[in-house]
């Protein structure tokens, strides 16, 4: 498996008290992750076994900031691995994405393997449309 060597591009599109969800695949080979609405490498790309790592992702103002204003992650069930199909899921609840004031930080999110190698895999733009219903 090659690991990339810089991280795949992925804006998020939020709507403000909306569950926001999208699921990614990671390929063999790739600095981007496949998802519904992004244009994958070509089809004989395989995922990447995912099986035993933990991902983390946090949303801040900008990269150099140290308040993390959303955090996601294996361990608090916001984020969930697919094994051997490379998907990596995130879900950002109802009653998160309503506490966002903001309307457009930055996001990346960390996979680590089992032997300890960390790769930031997708990084991007969080942009958040304020809600009139609430």
């Amino acid at each position: 498996m090659s690991i990339p060597s810089t991280a795949g591009q992925f804006n998020l599109l939020i709507n403000q008290y909306a569950t926001y969800q999208v699921t990614f695949t990671w390929l063999a080979g790739s600095s981007c992750c496949c998802s519904s609405s992004c244009s994958c490498p070509p089809s004989n790309a395989l995922p990447v076994d995912v099986t035993g790592y933990t991902a983390d992702l946090q949303i801040k103002q900008n990269a150099n900031s140290s308040t993390v204003l959303f955090e996601a992650s294996t361990a608090n069930g916001d984020i969930v691995l697919g094994g051997t199909a490379g998907t990596i899921a995130l879900t950002i609840p109802a009653s998160a994405t309503g506490g966002f004031t903001f309307r457009q930080a930055v996001w990346d999110i960390l996979l680590t393997s089992p032997a300890g190698i960390a790769t930031r895999l997708l990084q991007g733009i969080v942009y958040v449309s304020p809600a009139v219903t609430t």
